[in-house]
């Protein structure tokens, strides 16, 4: 079933299978036009994040066909798969003996041993896209260190693959026969009830956060955050988003990178949001909260916490639905400044402004020191090579 769709890794043939026509968070902000002409200067996208390309490319992907739900059931034999996912359980048991001790001060836990191998060499690519993509998805498990050391006393964290709204919308049905309750208080069946009342037409939808923080305990009771030790009002899952800024720039006149960390973020960029807010609509009812990781290379990292707008995720729904109606089913490229006449009628200038809105909201939950962010013995010197 749908559930199931998040036990698969982003490696794998069903991650791939399961995208095909789907709208996900990476499309959101792109389909709702925040890259392109008025938006953009609005919500102060830099430059090199503009252009219509995004959206071109967006549009070529939803025009694929989603899979059959019950794909699984012809092409995964889960007995073989169970198998696997045991014989794969127990090889991660065994790296974690062999990597991990026990907890040492703030970390939850300490590696054993060093580095495996040393740099050897290094790049002079000029292709900046391309190296901060690279250091983001190179620093991604670091970044996950930071999160999992900064909320080991309330939360345990755990890996993400695709989180497929139709699997909520399953769960949400089953709840509500179950409880036989017509009105059940959470923000997101709000959202849903909504979505269901209008009818709104839209392509299958899901997100794939970087992790997912769970609470040790009640999932509504309040927990502690351990990096300050104060009381923090968190309820419910949280999803975990890492941006790992890359420490280069590019140098035009010689036409090369050179080393330039700026830090972590101060505050929470204006694109960032929808993609937060449709990870909370695609993780379920109890998620109230997403946190922001913004970690530097050598300056520490700022954790922000993000809180879920209903009525805000609800007009990106009726956007996004007379984008998939007036341009994927159309079969119509979508052209350069679109947004504005597509949204018209739909409180699109009330759209880019609650997007302004929940960026100032969006708060600094704690910043992580340099000396805090828990890397393999041995790494620093070396963290610059590639």
């Amino acid at each position: 079933s749908a559930q199931d769709f998040g036990r698969f890794r982003q490696e794998s043939w069903q991650w791939d299978a399961l995208h095909s026509g789907r709208l996900t968070t990476s499309k959101v902000a792109t389909c709702l036009g925040f890259y392109e002409g008025e938006a953009a200067e609005t919500l102060f996208v830099p430059p090199s994040l503009r252009g219509t390309s995004k959206v071109q490319r967006a549009w070529h992907d939803l025009q694929e066909p989603s899979v059959d739900p019950n794909f699984l059931d012809e092409e995964f034999d889960e007995a073989a798969a169970l198998h696997g996912l045991a014989e794969h359980d127990a090889l991660l048991e065994e790296g974690r003996k062999r990597t991990w001790a026990a907890p040492a001060g703030y970390f939850a836990s300490r590696y054993l041993g060093g580095r495996r191998a040393r740099c050897r060499q290094s790049s002079r690519s000029a292709d900046v896209g391309r190296t901060r993509m690279q250091w983001g998805n190179l620093q991604e498990a670091t970044s996950l260190l930071t999160v999992l050391n900064a909320f080991k006393d309330g939360f345990q964290l755990e890996e993400a693959g695709l989180c497929a709204l139709e699997a909520l919308k399953e769960t949400y049905h089953l709840e509500k026969r179950l409880t036989g309750a017509e009105d059940l208080t959470s923000n997101i069946t709000h959202a849903i009830d909504l979505w269901e009342a209008l009818s709104l037409p839209l392509p299958t939808l899901g997100a794939s956060p970087d992790g997912i923080l769970r609470p040790k305990i009640d999932p509504m009771e309040r927990v502690t955050s351990g990096a300050t030790g104060k009381v923090n009002k968190l309820k419910g899952v949280i999803a975990v988003e890492l941006k790992n800024h890359a420490p280069y720039r590019y140098r035009r006149r010689q036409g090369d990178l050179e080393v330039s960390d700026r830090g972590p973020a101060d505050s929470v960029a204006t694109w960032h949001i929808p993609q937060l807010m449709f990870e909370m609509l695609c993780l379920g009812p109890t998620c109230k909260h997403a946190i922001l990781v913004s970690q530097s290379a050598t300056q520490g990292a700022n954790i922000f916490l993000v809180r879920r707008n209903d009525v805000y995720i609800a007009r990106m729904l009726r956007c996004l639905s007379r984008f998939y109606v007036n341009h994927v089913l159309a079969h119509e490229q979508p052209k350069p400044g679109f947004a504005p006449d597509l949204y018209a009628g739909l409180g699109y200038d009330d759209l880019l402004r609650e997007t302004q809105i929940e960026t100032r909201k969006a708060s600094l939950l704690m910043h992580v020191r340099q000396e805090d962010i828990q890397r393999a013995p041995g790494t620093l010197e070396d963290l610059f090579c590639t």
